[in-house]
């Protein structure tokens, strides 16, 4: 094992392999973040939300790709045992992601019992045979050909909270997919914040508040409330959007 230093202090190296790496600390601490990396567009990732971990006294475990392959590894189900090795059965897993890193979150309920998890436009799957739709990431197809398909996660009881924009159709299409795989599901739409929801709630001033009720309070009502606040602002400043580009699209008047 060797360390890298990262917000908040060290991080041990506990899962070194070709296609990816995990890190950890504070495997002392009641509840622990898992985080994984998203898609870059030039790799190696790096470890997502360390920081927030530590401001929220939660250890930590950042699931790093070294190739956008979706995680579809043979590596994966390996990592996620390192991790249970290092710290057992009594510290409460907290997943979450973005885009690919959603699709990690979602994936390793399979491998490892989780607590919580939280996941923003997830990318189930971007190989053709099992998303015919998905038209994004085709330069990696070869790489994340499907091995491992979603199952039942390892906690039936387990509600995968999901952040997505409804009327973003690629993205909206792979939510079902949860369900499909006999997961628990919770939608939480963001209208108008397209692929990016996280970044969409930080620039609303709500994000920080939606991380501390979700993963330090272990309070989904709190954050759910702060996610309709955010929804309801963002909704608006989106229908004033769409005011503005049909007045663009109307045709100038001879009196005007």
């Amino acid at each position: 094992m060797s360390d890298i230093d990262k917000d908040g202090g060290r991080l041990t190296i506990i899962y070194e392999g070709y296609d990816l790496r995990v890190v950890m600390r504070g495997a002392d601490r009641s509840r622990m973040l898992l985080a994984f990396s998203h898609w870059a567009a030039k790799p190696p990732h790096k470890p997502v939300l360390p920081g927030m971990a530590h401001d929220f006294d939660m250890g930590y475990s950042g699931f790093i790709a070294k190739k956008n392959h979706w995680w579809q590894t043979p590596e994966f189900p390996d990592a996620c045992e390192a991790l249970y090795r290092a710290v057992g059965s009594e510290v409460a897993l907290c997943g979450v992601g973005a885009a690919m890193g959603g699709a990690g979150a979602i994936l390793a309920a399979q491998f490892l019992k989780m607590d919580r998890l939280l996941a923003a436009a997830p990318l189930i799957y971007v190989d053709p045979a099992w998303a015919p739709w998905e038209t994004r990431f085709q330069q990696v197809v070869e790489q994340s050909r499907v091995i491992h398909p979603l199952r039942p996660s390892l906690n039936p009881e387990l509600v995968h909270h999901i952040l997505y924009d409804p009327f973003f159709a690629l993205d909206s299409a792979h939510v079902p997919l949860v369900r499909n795989a006999g997961r628990k599901l919770s939608r939480w739409p963001l209208p108008f914040a397209a692929h990016t929801p996280f970044l969409h709630m930080k620039d609303s001033g709500q994000l920080r508040g939606f991380f501390d009720a979700y993963f330090r309070r272990d309070d989904p009502a709190a954050a759910h409330a702060i996610l309709r606040k955010c929804r309801n602002d963002h909704g608006q400043m989106g229908l004033g959007w769409l005011k503005i580009q049909r007045n663009r699209d109307q045709p100038v008047s001879d009196t005007q």
